[in-house]
């Protein structure tokens, strides 16, 4: 499974606010090393990565994964995902609801 990572940011030059999917570790390392050179600021990043050495350590962590998401999304209410970065965010919930048990609670808290 993919490591996730969702970013937001805003540009400073048109003060418009961002967010962006990054597949992997080394398409957003590429991005950031982009930005160090542009005007960005107030950015915030949720990794998507399930954490815990334990079945039940990981089956919270994926629980607090979904609300954090369920939070940022919220927080940064102009959503510019585009309908194949959400789908790629909806295959991960479903993966991980599936994994842990979770997809019926994913569900009807719409994460996935």
């Amino acid at each position: 499974m993919n490591r996730l990572i969702l970013a937001s940011y805003t540009d400073t030059n048109t003060n418009k606010r961002y967010k962006e999917l990054y597949i992997n570790d080394y398409q957003f390392k590429s991005a950031f090393d982009t930005f160090n050179n542009l005007n960005f600021e107030n950015v915030d990043i949720l990794p998507l990565v399930v954490r815990g050495k334990t079945y039940h350590e990981k089956q919270d962590s994926a629980r607090q994964l979904a609300q954090a998401f369920q939070d940022f999304l919220f927080r940064e209410c102009d959503i510019d995902l585009s309908i194949l970065e959400i789908a790629e965010i909806v295959e991960y919930f479903e993966k991980i609801g599936k994994t842990y048990r979770l997809l019926k609670e994913f569900r009807e808290n719409a994460i996935c």
